[in-house]
């Protein structure tokens, strides 16, 4: 709900929920009216689905065996941008499938999801960490965390401005998430997309901060997606 709530907030003109059959009706009742909810049995099935972008992981809790090679199958085969978020990231670990990431894909693992995807890496400085990952993967990295780290083979490694320590909290991944996810719907590239997506979400929290209303303790992941249009307009007049 929030990932697609994020897609929402972020820019994305049509945005469809998929969830297992079984969960659907509950999921269906905490969504916003504009997101569409359909359920699938296995995730092969939107192998058939037309879309601009993927977002894959949020909330992915435990599969079958049968799903699990579906979703396998729908990141190896689907060809549309696509972010590997949370529980994804934690299945191509436990499956020892990371090989299957291709230039389609934007990862994004926080420090303990990278220290399972990429155990070589974990003791590494973050910057040089993250440099070395792209250096062995076609994928794009996005490194969470304060000050959080956006690199892509061949090209520079982008260090995020915004944010502060009120995001520490479970469910801001998941909207910055489906962020991303409607950027790339846009036609952004994959490290495009992710420095706005990762500069707006920090910045959205910086505006609600600032406020007032809410303190270090107390901001949650959807006060921050009430103040992502001001971060959006921030990011077009370019102030800060």
């Amino acid at each position: 709900v929030l990932a697609a709530t994020g897609a929402l907030r972020g820019g994305g003109g049509l945005v469809t929920l998929f969830v297992p059959s079984t969960i659907r009706d509950t999921v269906a009742c905490r969504c916003p009216a504009e997101v569409i909810v359909r359920s699938y049995v296995n995730p092969r099935e939107l192998l058939d689905i037309r879309m601009d972008a993927l977002v894959t992981g949020c909330g992915l809790g435990e599969l079958t065996d049968g799903q699990t090679e579906g979703l396998l199958e729908l990141l190896s085969e689907k060809n549309v941008p696509t972010v590997v978020d949370a529980g994804a990231i934690n299945l191509l670990a436990r499956s020892e499938k990371t090989a299957i990431l291709r230039a389609n894909h934007l990862i994004t693992p926080h420090p303990g999801e990278f220290a399972r995807i990429a155990p070589d890496l974990g003791n590494l400085p973050r910057e040089e960490a993250a440099r070395r990952f792209v250096e062995n993967s076609r994928a794009t990295l996005l490194l969470k965390g304060s000050r959080t780290i956006i690199a892509a083979a061949g090209g520079p490694l982008y260090c995020n401005s915004t944010g502060t320590p009120a995001m520490a909290t479970g469910g801001q991944g998941d909207i910055l998430a489906g962020v991303i996810g409607a950027r790339l719907a846009t036609g952004l590239s994959l490290p495009e997309a992710a420095c706005l997506s990762a500069w707006a979400c920090g910045r959205a929290a910086e505006i609600a901060l600032a406020t007032g209303r809410f303190s270090e303790e107390t901001l949650l992941p959807t006060d921050v997606l009430e103040f992502l249009g001001g971060a959006f307009l921030d990011w077009r007049r370019a102030t800060r």
